[in-house]
């Protein structure tokens, strides 16, 4: 998690036009169709739990929400 926060602040500190976090589908409560974006959150592998700790935690930097969610 704490490499992830670290580039994506080094990142917005050069001025990087887009900076790119993969996730996990891991982070979504397992059910027997796939999940959308918005559905429950329920983290069930410990890589999963970083990773949205990570998500979290991008979201704090100034301008990283901007860039939220354009992918479809």
């Amino acid at each position: 998690m704490k490499l992830s926060v670290v580039a994506g602040k080094e990142a917005a500190k050069c001025g990087v036009k887009c900076f790119v976090e993969l996730s996990t589908g891991a982070i979504y409560k397992p059910e027997s169709t796939p999940s959308e974006e918005t559905a429950k959150v329920k983290p069930w592998l410990k890589l999963a739990k970083y990773k949205l700790q990570a998500e979290n935690e991008l979201r704090k930097i100034p301008g990283y929400a901007l860039y939220l969610n354009m992918i479809p």
